[in-house]
């Protein structure tokens, strides 16, 4: 054996350096096996903190308005914001701590489009339901308009991906932020709401073009078939009584 000069090793020297080389293995396999273990005890952590057992002695009408889209008293500026209460058994992280802290008595609630801050906890009080604010026309998002351009775009985001939500039974709602934990990215046609708003104006605007042919010749109505199909055979007849 030799070392790293290309000399060779005495045979003292080349025990020792097995002993080095087995010992960094087992270090190798002893870190391998801790991270698998630290990945088990953040699972088993989110088991053991005793949420799920605190829910379950909620009362029902509490726990059914889980996954529900709404609109969120969402400060100055904001006025009432599309929303959804969030699953509190979902969460993780301070959001999870922040709705353990106010079980029973607010609600976690995400906010469309608010990527800095989405969660919060808000008293029932300061929530609506999602068909009643239609009716009260927060869907026109009047203060959001006020607070400026920029505003009342992200209020609009807001309002077709809480529509996207809406439309989805309440087990699938949120399910791309139950597995990414963020936004879906802009590339993602189904998840983003403004690829498919403009998608859908595309497809309008094809329909409602008029059809050409490819060489350009515009193409007869239905009133102008019979119309043309008599000058065909008008100018048919023409040549035939000059060949004779």
């Amino acid at each position: 054996m030799a070392n790293k000069s290309g000399m060779f090793l005495q045979p003292e020297q080349r025990l020792s350096l097995i002993v080095d080389i087995q010992r960094e293995e087992k270090d190798e396999v002893k870190s391998e096996i801790g991270t698998v273990v630290s990945s088990k005890c953040k699972v088993l952590s989110l088991e053991a903190d005793g949420l799920d057992q605190l829910i379950g002695a909620l009362p029902s009408t509490v726990i059914q308005r889980f996954s529900e889209v709404c609109w969120a008293q969402g400060g100055i500026g904001f006025g009432y914001w599309p929303a959804i209460i969030y699953d509190p058994r979902l969460a993780v992280g301070s959001a999870r701590l922040l709705a353990k802290k106010h079980l029973g008595k607010r609600y976690l609630v995400f906010f469309f489009e608010c990527h800095d801050a989405p969660f919060t906890v808000l008293a029932e009080s300061k929530i609506q339901r999602w068909e009643g604010g239609l009716v009260d026309d927060l869907h026109l998002g009047k203060t959001a308009r006020s607070s400026g351009k920029l505003r009342f775009q992200a209020f609009q985001q807001a309002l077709q991906a809480a529509r996207i939500e809406a439309g989805k039974p309440k087990i699938l709602r949120m399910d791309w932020n139950h597995k990414k934990l963020s936004y879906p990215s802009p590339k993602d046609r189904k998840s983003n709401p403004l690829t498919n708003l403009k998608r859908e104006r595309e497809e309008k605007t094809v329909q409602a073009s008029p059809r050409r042919l490819k060489r350009g010749f515009k193409l007869l109505s239905s009133a102008d078939d019979s119309e043309g199909r008599a000058q065909s055979s008008n100018l048919f007849f023409s040549i035939e009584n000059i060949i004779g």
